[in-house]
């Protein structure tokens, strides 16, 4: 978490981050707006898990078992709907196996998850039903702090 600068706008997300294994959940949804850090702490969360990192959009239900067989930890970046329907099952699939083998899902997306719009219901509830934590946009202090680490 060195390279990650804390900021009250990403705090929260920080110590979700921080307190996993022990997370209430499977799974744990991080949204915010574009360059706000998500993809950078779900980095940080890969290499403490050493978790697989996937993109959303490329998602694909015949692949899951395999990617889940390899890893107990994954990220799904950028799941913004609308996605592909074989893009949504596999994530519902993903949220379904992490639960069964106790594995953990880190999720990105700029929504929180009720408000996202996913065309799949079982999926929506799933992801509803998860941790969520959102990040706000970078304050004037965490850009000035990101500007001196530069």
């Amino acid at each position: 978490m060195e390279d990650f600068l804390v900021a009250d706008c990403n705090a929260q997300a920080v110590r979700w981050i921080d307190r996993w294994p022990e997370w209430p959940g499977p799974v744990l949804f991080v949204f915010g707006p574009p360059g706000c850090g998500k993809s950078h702490l779900a980095h940080v969360w890969q290499g403490r898990s050493r978790a697989a990192i996937l993109q959303a959009r490329s998602l694909d239900p015949a692949a899951v078992g395999e990617t889940t067989e390899e890893a107990a930890a994954i990220v799904v970046e950028d799941a913004d709907p609308p996605l592909p329907a074989a893009a949504e099952t596999a994530l519902f699939h993903l949220c379904n196996l992490a639960a069964e083998r106790r594995g953990h899902l880190l999720v990105t997306a700029r929504l929180a998850p009720a408000r996202a719009g996913f065309a799949l219901p079982d999926l929506a509830s799933r992801l509803s039903a998860a941790t969520a934590v959102g990040i706000g946009a970078p304050d004037d202090a965490l850009l000035g702090a990101v500007l001196v680490k530069l």
